[in-house]
């Protein structure tokens, strides 16, 4: 499936935030999972910073979507502990020396003594290997006041300070072969040296898909969580920590659209020039104050090549205010024939999503072109008839 996905904030963090702190220019986003983009029948976890790179579950691992969990009223992944997990198509690799930064928006349901609930992994960590403590990295929380960044048998390090309660917090690693740096809710909370190195990332709730060992598995809620190669600073994760506040625990938002979800939107698109096709509008309804984060896009089915939608930006979208869209679609292919396609929107507040048919008619250069072609071929008709 070819599919066009831009993501929101998300995006202006890896990019202008880094311009605007300072930031290391190689600090790419490379995982956003949202949990509006999860569908629990499908077991998938839509990845809305890298195409095609999704988390998935099977059997009996798949973890529960459960609305209305944040204190906005905000969708949750909510992981049982047990043995929930979602593991990345292709693995989230680094090089040797360099960052991986992770930043979650959740809560740990349960926490005791000896707990690591596990929020990401490298999972190649098997009873077969077990000696090979570099596959198995994971970021934790444990004993319910400190984050750990955990090494399988090599011991783990962990930060200088943790959260003790069961609501949702912003938690933040950064983390290299020459150490880490811990962050909760936007400020620091310590940093350790000489962490064994972050290789690789692959598993969402737990050590590795089927982990049972009990405190392993993550007994909580995954709002969002992000993926980083390359290092953010306090001030950048700081930004993050407004954000998700904003977006989980603010004002509760309520989308409205002007179109049901799955209307056909229909029209003609210019060849290589962009050509209208019915608008939608997406709107906030909900509390005053609040925010509709209208994140991102994508264009799929068989024809999606034959589509796209320049000028798209993302939006948070206050109370009252609505954001209309009127898609301007440019249209590749032969002219004459109707290219069809899916579009959906992800907002915080649930997925969207519309039918589109477009026909493919000249461009007006081309138009004038076949129109004057035309004008000439009937007046050589007339000429010759006169002729005869």
């Amino acid at each position: 499936m070819n599919t066009t996905l831009r993501t929101r904030m998300a995006t202006a963090l890896a990019v202008g935030w880094l311009a605007l702190f300072g930031g290391q220019a190689n600090a790419d986003l490379v995982l956003d999972l949202q949990a509006s983009s999860y569908n629990q029948a499908g077991a998938t976890w839509v990845n809305l910073a890298n195409t095609g790179n999704n988390a998935t579950s099977s059997g009996a691992y798949i973890p529960a979507l459960v609305a209305g969990a944040t204190g906005n009223g905000s969708s949750v992944v909510r992981f049982d502990g047990i043995d929930d997990a979602l593991t990345m198509a292709t693995a989230l690799t680094n090089t040797n020396g360099a960052y991986f930064t992770v930043v979650a928006y959740a809560k740990y349901t349960y926490m005791t003594s000896g707990h690591l609930g596990t929020l990401i992994s490298g999972n190649a960590y098997t009873a077969g290997n077990a000696g090979q403590s570099d596959l198995q990295y994971r970021i934790s929380q444990s004993a319910g006041t400190q984050m750990v960044v955990a090494m399988g048998v090599a011991g783990y390090a962990q930060s200088s300070s943790g959260s003790s309660s069961t609501s949702f917090h912003t938690f933040g690693v950064t983390a290299r072969d020459a150490g880490s740096a811990y962050y909760l809710d936007g400020n620091a909370a310590g940093t350790v040296s000489g962490t064994a190195f972050m290789e690789r990332l692959t598993t969402i709730g737990a050590r590795w898909p089927g982990e049972t060992a009990a405190g392993e598995g993550l007994n909580g809620d995954i709002a969002e969580i992000r993926v980083y190669t390359g290092q953010l600073s306090l001030s950048e994760i700081a930004a993050i920590n407004t954000e998700f506040a904003k977006i989980y625990s603010g004002a509760t938002p309520a989308l409205s659209e002007s179109l049901p979800n799955g209307s056909t939107l229909s029209g003609q698109t210019n060849q290589n020039v962009p050509g209208s096709l019915s608008g939608v509008t997406l709107s906030n309804t909900g509390a005053s104050g609040s925010y509709l984060a209208i994140q991102s896009y994508a264009i799929g089915g068989a024809d999606a090549a034959k589509f796209s939608l320049p000028g798209w930006a993302a939006a948070d979208v206050l109370n009252g205010t609505g954001q209309t869209y009127t898609p301007q679609f440019s249209g590749v292919g032969t002219p004459g024939q109707t290219y069809t396609g899916t579009l959906t929107f992800y907002t915080t507040r649930g997925s969207v999503t519309y039918n589109l048919a477009g026909t493919v008619v000249p461009e007006p250069a081309t138009m004038a072109f076949l129109a004057l072609g035309g004008l000439a071929m009937i007046g050589s008709a007339i000429r010759r008839r006169r002729k005869a």
